[in-house]
């Protein structure tokens, strides 16, 4: 459990590492920084609640992965926290998800879930920032070009990406949470779970993974 007052900044550097933490309930917000991808010296819980992970009165588990500074930290309200933007800053961390189910009120504020190919992209879906979309992804899929490591170039086969986040496999699919996101600098490449995705440079548009939404 930590406090509301919590930050990652202590972990900055530990690039890809995922840390799982509880948010008391009834907390107090504190300061963020971002949107999708926080600074990392942004109350987690904070960040947690401005994402819709958890709520201010119910506190909640959250996941979170350390990552990278950015050139720029886009602010926004959602959810009932205005989170303030920022230039570049030394570190970051996003959430990759709640250690539990999220709540059916977040869960329908995703579009219904459907069957895509393996070839999909999001990049239809560029111009909708913030808003979360459920895909299920077919079994014994085919592997397509990926770009990025925990936050994806739009135009990123979305399956492809969910198997190099950890979210399903190639043999048995599933279903997947993305959220969209503004474009990104820069694009880091990385080797995980069978999956090599390649790194890039300035791009308009993103999307990150967040809790599937259910079987």
């Amino acid at each position: 459990m930590i406090l509301w007052t919590g930050r990652a900044v202590v972990h900055r550097g530990k690039n890809g590492t995922r840390l799982t933490v509880g948010c008391p309930a009834r907390g107090q917000q504190a300061s963020v920084w971002g949107t999708g991808i926080y600074s990392d010296d942004s109350s987690i819980c904070t960040a947690a609640t401005h994402a819709g992970l958890i709520t201010v009165i119910g506190g909640g588990v959250v996941t979170l992965e350390i990552g990278r500074g950015r050139a720029s930290y886009a602010g926004s309200t959602q959810h009932g926290v205005t989170s303030s933007s920022w230039g570049q800053w030394h570190g970051s961390f996003h959430f990759i998800g709640s250690a539990r189910a999220l709540p059916p009120r977040l869960r329908n504020s995703a579009s219904g879930s459907t069957t895509i190919p393996w070839s999909r992209t999001a990049r239809n879906l560029r111009t909708q920032v913030g808003k979360r979309f459920n895909f299920r992804c077919s079994a014994a899929g085919s592997l397509a070009t990926v770009w990025g490591s925990s936050i994806y170039t739009d135009d990123s086969s979305i399956c492809s990406a969910a198997v190099h986040a950890g979210y399903i496999t190639v043999l048995s699919g599933g279903p997947v949470t993305l959220e969209i996101q503004s474009g990104q600098s820069a694009y880091q490449g990385s080797h995980r779970n069978g999956v090599t995705t390649a790194s890039w440079r300035n791009w308009t548009g993103s999307f990150i993974f967040l809790v599937p939404a259910g079987p």
